[in-house]
């Protein structure tokens, strides 16, 4: 799995499209945090993966509403 480009984030053009992709990732990574307690634990890299593309979507965000 090859890391997320930030071009990725310039699909969602609508700050409501931006902030549901938000929501969803921050849930994957609070589940992935669960079972990182747990007895299986999750891979890292899924981590890092998640934490960049959380602070690529936060990054166009704060611009879009800049801009508005």
């Amino acid at each position: 799995m090859s890391f997320p480009k930030y071009k990725d984030v310039d699909l969602f053009e609508k700050l409501e499209e931006l902030d549901i992709q938000l929501l969803s990732l921050q849930k994957e990574l609070f589940s992935l945090q669960l079972k990182k307690m747990g007895p299986n634990p999750a891979s890292a890299h899924r981590f890092i993966h998640l934490r960049r593309q959380i602070r690529h979507l936060k990054t166009k965000k704060a611009s879009l509403v800049s801009i508005k």
